[in-house]
């Protein structure tokens, strides 16, 4: 049974005071290929959160002069999206309210099994795997929630067609893509565009995405395809 939780090896962030309990946190995840990094309170939490690409951050509510609710609605000011797992004592129905509404994603009520922890960890990190609510190559950003694009901080404005085809190259990326993949996903539903259709919407989200920066993203690779991304990595299986 211990064998279906070490699966793909996850980082997540600790946000206790309670160092003790975090000691024994951090070091029983490690039985299920789970590493940890460590905040004591919540201008560490703030930091690292930012800082690096967790798979799940793990918060305790109750901690001196910032806790996992004012932790939680801060993350998600700053655009984190990483999926959120608070940890209390408190059981409270109105509790749970209160941290779904400020963006966390589950709630676990000490005491608990660490099994229970776990598979709760697993399974957040795998529905962000599969349905993540943000994009990201290099200093380009897209939020799927908002629909919403921003490279280095600006704002950029897509017609609808050119969303879709960034997000289906992001999603590819770094991977190449052939035209003809392009036009299978943009007019899956509306047959076979004009011949320079594609290539127009190409010249657009070009012009968009890389005009106003000095390092393209949009590579074209005669006879191939298009690559997003600084390098060209690899060909699409």
């Amino acid at each position: 049974m211990l064998e279906q939780f070490k699966q793909t090896p996850l980082l997540v962030l600790i946000v206790e005071d309670n160092t003790a309990l975090a000691a024994n946190i951090i070091e029983s995840l490690k039985e299920f290929n789970i590493e940890c990094d460590y905040a004591k309170n919540g201008i560490q939490a703030l930091s690292l959160a930012q800082l690096y690409q967790f798979d799940v951050i793990i918060s305790d509510i109750l901690m001196p002069a910032m806790d996992g609710i004012t932790i939680c609605r801060k993350l998600r000011a700053l655009d984190v999206t990483t999926p959120i797992l608070l940890l209390t004592a408190l059981g409270h129905i109105e509790d749970k309210v209160t941290g779904f509404s400020v963006g966390a994603d589950d709630y676990l009520v000490k005491p608990f099994e660490m099994l229970e922890l776990v598979a709760r960890i697993r399974s957040l990190s795998e529905k962000q795997r599969i349905n993540p609510s943000r994009l990201v190559v290099e200093d380009l950003q897209v939020d799927l929630k908002t629909h919403t694009v921003s490279r280095a901080g600006k704002p950029i404005f897509l017609s609808p067609t050119c969303w879709e085809l960034l997000v289906f190259l992001m999603r590819k990326s770094p991977s190449l893509v052939s035209k003809e993949q392009i036009e299978q996903h943009l007019w899956r539903h509306n047959g076979t565009p004009e011949t320079d259709v594609t290539k127009v919407h190409l010249y657009r989200l070009r012009q968009a995405i890389d005009k106003s920066f000095d390092c393209p993203l949009l590579h074209t690779i005669r006879g191939q395809g298009v690559v997003l991304g600084r390098r060209h990595v690899k060909a699409s299986a």
